[in-house]
């Protein structure tokens, strides 16, 4: 574990502890509905023998007390403020001299009448890798994730130094017994989402922050005081910092995904305490943020566009998130281990995590690459399906999916078959009161392919605490395909709707998808064309997906649209192959050549004949007619099919990378547009040492690994031919002086796309990890991007740190 993960991880639990006291505190006079919280458990779930207490609060959690005076602390700890749990089965036996006590998962053994919490008194049986295992106090967790969880399989939280609350007989701060013990074991095996429910029930729900923090950038305050009682404040909750340096960031990103291991679904992020001069990273930092739970004020999250508009747009998602973390005790941010719990390589990935269920994020963390002016993102899909929600590429896991991410993207991954809750950004106007924001009259739906799927989305007043006494609404929202028919249905909101407005505004978005030829709803036919009114459906040639906007409809009544879209396998595969990053990427090349070629012409005319996909009939129909059953193209739309086809075709060409390949741009331009295009990038990490996998380092050896990858549009057509040449320097030593680093595999340094990699090794013992900035080495990759006719070279310089194990995450010291 790096030492910056160490402390940014042991901060958070401290402020965590503080957070819950502070939200204790301020939660005294709110309404807390039917389930307040209790310090003191059921009898009936409590066992004594001598100084000891053990009290069984769920299947697989028990809470483990020694008292050298044989009094036990029933207050609330500002870590646990709940242990009137319902009693679970559980059984107490006494043989050989040893106390049993056996829930479901957990067995606890403990030496009467008078032992102690060592390992010849007290042993338990707990769940690892999915077996038993014997626990005693001496182990040490050193899989710990933070929190109840553990990839050992069982966790110990230590609230023996955590401060009391104080109850009504406290005159002064509350004390512990000198010498006692408060444990809390855990034995959920790799059933995180499990283990967060029980340690949530034991710690009180977080609170729901207002509506209005959620989707702001800029008015959120460490706390903000109500202006009336019943309104909701924006709670004390830990804070992340963002750091100040590149280096900073991965772990930052990390804590943040990790916070809610320690009972912190919510945190506060800010930037770092030293301004940030690189803009670049400014502008990393504030994506990074912009999903986050809250954000601290600061202009520099709104300066960025891109920010502002994701977060107001997602606030939907997002809010229905935190309402699961305040039911559920799941994070807003969920590292990737809590659904793929039984995948190595989610561990392996602690700066990217899933919002929701259905939403995988991955901020991006690296520099930017001089040759085409992207950072290196590396992004691991799990199993299924996957669309990329910026380009529209579809990938199938698990995978790891390398690529470059321009200045103003944040690689955001849908799972394939989700229905993503979003806002129309132009909905929002800043004279919009806090209600209006939350209640918007146009609730976007996002479908994004696949065969079925389904969400629920949390709606309440966004204000005031009315929550807690059951004022809020869920609805349910599922879609199915069969062949080319889609049918969506949204259910009636179940809940109390008494605060939202009776009728909203809905529209949806059929991501990946054809046009359409048809819509009904709730079996009635939907006019062809925008209308401001009533609605209608179309095809959004700019976003590539075909939309249906329905005009303003009851919350509690149900809603079945159908819709039917055009067979067209062409078009299909384009946008699976990320069509609309492609036409991204074209639009910034036309703006830089000017005078295009043929080639770029015609793969730009892609939107205009899409687009009279909007204004015609696609069906060759009069506007507003339909039928229920799919039907071929007709002929009277043949041309424009034909134009489509021949436009994707240009998209795709050959022709299309020579011709910008040879434009009358400077040669750093031109590189630029073609490593886009190409998706022409390079990786360079020191390698860990001590590791048996390839290309891994030996105990001798220090290694550094350069990886060139290159994404043509068409491998079977490719006309590019890509290579590096790689040499590496290290400051201090005069040109021609030996370093000591040579190649080694391949025996040639210079690399060509099709190959996969480099190693640079130098030899002898490999240089403390403790010392970072010792022996940094320079790695300069020339870039050679060629045809037949043309070559261009651009040269890339790379700083690294000599190679150290990768972070892992342990939580604190364990008796």
């Amino acid at each position: 574990m790096t030492g910056r993960a160490s402390r940014l991880l042991l901060a958070l639990t401290v402020t965590a502890a503080l957070g819950v006291l502070a939200s204790a505190q301020a939660d005294t006079g709110a309404p807390r509905g039917p389930a307040a919280l209790d310090p003191v458990a059921d009898p009936a779930a409590v066992i004594i023998r001598g100084s000891a207490r053990f009290t069984v609060l769920s299947d697989a959690v028990m809470r483990l007390e020694y008292s050298p005076t044989g009094v036990f602390e029933d207050r609330a700890s500002t870590r646990f403020r709940n242990r009137r749990m319902p009693v679970p089965w559980f059984q107490v036996v006494s043989r050989e001299g040893f106390t049993h006590v056996r829930a479901s998962d957990l067995l606890i053994r403990f030496r009467e009448p008078d032992g102690r919490f060592t390992r010849l008194d007290l042993t338990a049986r707990v769940v690892s890798d999915g077996a038993g295992f014997w626990w005693t106090p001496d182990v040490r967790d050193e899989r710990s994730l933070g929190g109840p969880l553990s990839r050992s399989g069982w966790a110990l939280v230590d609230d023996s130094a955590t401060p009391l609350l104080p109850d009504a007989k406290d005159a002064n701060p509350p004390q512990r017994v000198p010498g006692a013990l408060d444990w809390y074991i855990f034995s959920h095996g790799d059933d995180h989402a499990r283990a967060l429910r029980d340690f949530t029930a034991l710690t009180g729900r977080p609170p729901l922050p207002p509506f209005e923090a959620i989707r702001s950038t800029g008015p959120t305050t460490p706390r903000a005081e109500a202006t009336d009682p019943n309104d909701r404040t924006i709670p004390s909750v830990p804070t992340v910092s963002l750091g100040s340096s590149w280096s900073d960031l991965p772990a930052c990103v990390a804590s943040i995904a990790q916070s809610g291991n320690v009972a912190a679904p919510l945190v506060l992020v800010a930037l770092g305490d030293e301004p940030v001069a690189d803009g670049v990273l400014l502008r990393r930092q504030a994506q990074a943020a912009a999903l986050a739970p809250l954000l601290a004020r600061n202009p520099a999250f709104g300066r960025f566009s891109e920010v502002a508009a994701l977060r107001r747009e997602l606030a939907p998602t997002t809010y229905s998130a935190a309402r699961r973390a305040h039911d559920e005790g799941l994070p807003i941010w969920r590292p990737m281990y809590i659904r793929w719990r039984y995948l190595d390589e989610a561990y392996a990935r602690p700066a990217q995590f899933m919002l929701s269920d259905d939403l995988l994020v991955a901020p991006v963390c690296d520099p930017p690459q001089a040759i085409s002016g992207g950072s290196l993102t590396r992004v691991w899909l799990a199993e299924g399906g996957w669309i990329n929600r910026r380009t529209g590429e579809r990938r199938t896991g698990p995978a790891e999916v390398r690529g470059l991410a321009q200045p103003d993207e944040l690689p955001i991954w849908v799972r394939e078959g989700a229905i993503i809750a979003a806002h129309a950004d132009s909905d929002h106007t800043a004279e919009s009161t806090q209600h209006d924001r939350h209640a918007s009259p146009r609730l976007v739906l996002h479908v994004y392919g696949g065969d079925s799927g389904e969400t629920r989305i949390y709606e309440d007043d966004g204000r005031t605490q009315a929550y807690r006494n059951g004022r809020f609404a869920w609805t349910r929202i599922s879609h199915e395909r069969s062949g080319s028919r889609r049918v969506l249905t949204i259910d009636p909101a179940e809940g109390d709707v008494g605060g939202l407005p009776a009728h909203r505004e809905l529209e949806l978005r059929l991501h990946n998808s054809p046009p359409f030829q048809s819509v009904l709803l709730n079996g009635t036919p939907v006019q062809h064309g925008r209308s401001a009114d009533s609605g209608g459906w179309w095809f959004d040639a700019d976003a590539l997906c075909p939309v249906i906007r329905v005009g303003a409809q009851r919350r509690r009544e149900p809603m079945r649209v159908e819709a039917v879209t055009m067979e067209f396998a062409e078009l299909q595969r384009a946008m699976d192959a990320g069509l609309r990053g492609r036409l991204a990427i074209l639009d910034d090349a036309a703006r830089e050549i000017g005078n295009t070629g043929p080639t770029l012409r015609q793969a730009l005319l892609l939107r205009e004949a899409l687009a009279r996909f909007d204004t015609e009939s696609p069906a060759g129909r009069p506007v507003g007619s339909n039928t229920q059953q799919a039907e071929p193209v007709p002929a009277n739309s043949a041309r424009d099919v034909a134009a489509v086809r021949a436009a994707l075709e240009a998209a795709e060409s050959p022709d299309l990378v020579r011709e910008i390949l040879r434009a009358p741009l400077p040669d750093g331009r031109r590189i630029k547009l073609i490593s886009r295009l190409a998706g022409v990038g390079f990786s360079v990490q020191g390698v860990p040492t001590g590791s048996a996998e390839p290309h891994h380092a030996s105990a001798d050896q220090q290694r550094v690994l350069v990886t060139l990858f290159h994404h043509p549009i068409r491998p079977d057509a490719n006309p590019l031919r890509i290579e590096a040449r790689v040499r590496l320097r290290v400051p201090g030593l005069a040109d021609g002086e030996s370093s000591d680093w040579t190649p080694l595999e391949p025996s040639n340094a210079a690399i060509p796309a099709t190959a996969a990699s480099v190693i640079l090794s130098k030899p002898g013992a490999p240089d403390r990890t403790d010392q970072p900035g010792a022996n940094p080495v320079v790695v300069e990759c020339e870039v050679t991007i060629r045809d037949d006719h043309t070559r261009l070279t651009a040269v890339e310089s790379v700083t690294i740190e000599p190679p150290v194990s990768p972070p892992a995450l342990h939580g604190p010291h364990r008796p």
